[in-house]
């Protein structure tokens, strides 16, 4: 009987492209977001809503603060503050330059934030991570409340 409701994203890349600037699309991509994370809670405001994704962005970005909203609004959203096993938050390695960044977040609002175990949810960390994608899974566990008994 619990429902959530799940917003997957995957900005524009963070490479530069000379006839086209990438930044300001992930910037007009995070006002999407934003108008519909608004729209959703508009509708109902207690709904369980998790947001997550590749931002191609830092997290004190316009995108990515853009996306959380005003902090202590109704509507806003909370950055999960996701760590691996050692304390390291990055997500990303880019080999090229030899950067290593945190691109990737999982956000909840005021009604999902209660449900999230802080000793389940973190960054996956393993020795063969490159293996499948690019970026480091982000695990979130969730303690769903028990369903109404039925009279």
């Amino acid at each position: 009987d619990f429902e959530l409701r799940v917003l997957g994203v995957h900005f524009k890349s963070r490479r530069i492209v000379p006839e086209f600037d990438q930044a300001e699309f992930r910037r007009g991509e995070s006002l999407l977001l934003r108008r519909r994370v608004e729209q959703i809670l508009q509708d109902e405001p207690s709904t369980p809503l998790l947001v997550f994704g590749d931002f191609n962005d830092t997290k004190n970005s316009p995108v990515v603060t853009g996306v959380l909203g005003r902090p202590g609004a109704d509507d806003a959203l909370t950055a999960l503050p996701l760590a691996d096993r050692q304390g390291d938050q990055w997500t990303y390695h880019w080999s090229e330059t030899d950067e290593y960044s945190r691109v990737d977040f999982v956000m909840v609002n005021r009604a999902l934030r209660p449900l999230v175990r802080r000793g389940g949810t973190h960054i996956h960390r393993a020795k063969r991570w490159r293996e499948a994608s690019d970026h480091r899974p982000l695990v979130v566990a969730l303690q769903i409340p028990p369903a109404p008994k039925k009279p």
